[in-house]
């Protein structure tokens, strides 16, 4: 069955505090957002940023059978993960070429989050004038920008986008080289190379996660499609697992919250309104090490009783050529529907793209 496009929708988006933005619009616990079965908001008062979210459908139709669906790419892996590694597979290759899942997946706490309704506690400020629901489908398709070129967003927000298209990928880097902010809310971004098929909405395995795929057979090929150039723009690549096994990422230490550094009004308004230390209730799945510290600012280092203190975990903005990439660094779909200090983070990386200094 071919699955219907996902619906383009704009609501207002109340939020942030006065530490990131000075001026103070909104008043103090009103409802900052809320997106109805109608993807209808109240109409804009205001003046603010025009804000994107992806849903990550290439991710969730990867991780299907995850979530109750039809088997597909990850069957494929355990399947043949004992196959010889100098063989080429020419079976089950209908795992790897799939109907794409109108899904959240692992992100699925992001979509219960910017779905409900949630009282601003006090953050009070309109940072955006639209706030538009895409789909990996509409950016493969060139949704980002307009027919001139420029960029229809300030912000992008993106889940758990662990597969992408290329086209995807170098939009992505296209956005935030013309001026934009790409906010990452989920590690393991950007490891595999899929290709989408819009006559039959099928999504196939290119290259990536430690397999190659032509569509005829299947051979052992890089884990990470573009690990040098997310260390590049992104600043990051996914780790940490003491295992030597890249998929094994998730068998991390337990993490006890993010301790916040620097004088970044990001790092500064959390620490007003939360303390030293954030993001408690997260305790590990996949997070990324940041592998590019040129023209990259720590907010917060992550802290666990047994993090190798060669890698680093951390809450981070990086700038590329004219824009920026704010990244967690960790999980946080997991617990941004209800950790109140990540919501903040979420808002004040939107709030804070009108005010960053090259």
């Amino acid at each position: 069955m071919r699955i219907r496009r996902i619906p383009r929708f704009s609501v207002t988006l109340l939020a942030l505090c006065s530490g990131v933005i000075p001026s103070f619009i909104g008043s103090v616990g009103t409802p900052y957002a809320y997106l109805g079965s109608t993807g209808q908001g109240p109409p804009y008062r205001g003046v603010g940023l025009r804000v994107a979210i992806v849903k990550p459908v290439f991710t969730a139709t990867a991780y299907s059978y995850t979530f109750g669906g039809s088997p597909s790419f990850y069957e494929f892996y355990g399947t043949h993960k004992d196959d010889p590694h100098t063989q080429n597979i020419t079976t089950d290759l209908n795992l790897l070429n799939v109907s794409v899942v109108d899904g959240w997946g692992w992100s699925k706490g992001l979509d219960r989050y910017i779905t409900s309704v949630v009282g601003d506690y006090g953050l009070g400020i309109i940072v955006a004038r639209s706030f538009t629901i895409l789909s990996d489908i509409d950016v493969t398709q060139g949704s980002l920008f307009n027919q001139d070129g420029s960029s229809r967003f300030d912000v992008v927000v993106l889940g758990f986008t662990e597969y992408v298209t290329s086209q995807e990928y170098y939009d992505y880097q296209r956005f935030v080289a013309s001026g934009s902010r790409l906010i990452i809310m989920d590690a393991s971004n950007f490891v595999a190379e899929v290709k989408y098929y819009p006559e039959t909405n099928h999504l196939a395995l290119v290259r990536g996660h430690g397999w190659g795929f032509d569509g005829r057979k299947v051979w052992r090929d890089v884990f990470y499609r573009w690990q040098d150039e997310n260390a590049n723009w992104v600043g990051s690549n996914q780790c940490c697992s003491e295992n030597s096994i890249p998929w094994l990422a998730w068998l991390t230490p337990t993490y006890t919250g993010a301790n916040l550094t620097g004088d970044y009004p990001i790092s500064v308004a959390l620490k007003q309104r939360f303390g030293p230390v954030v993001f408690r209730s997260y305790t590990g799945h996949e997070e990324n090490n940041v592998t590019n510290m040129t023209d990259a600012t720590i907010l917060a280092r992550w802290l666990g009783p047994k993090l190798n203190p060669q890698n680093i975990i951390a809450v981070y903005l990086h700038r590329y050529i004219n824009g920026t990439v704010v990244d967690i660094g960790v999980m946080s779909s997991e617990v941004v529907d209800h950790d109140m200090s990540v919501q903040f983070f979420l808002l004040s990386s939107i709030a804070d793209s009108t005010m960053t200094q090259r």
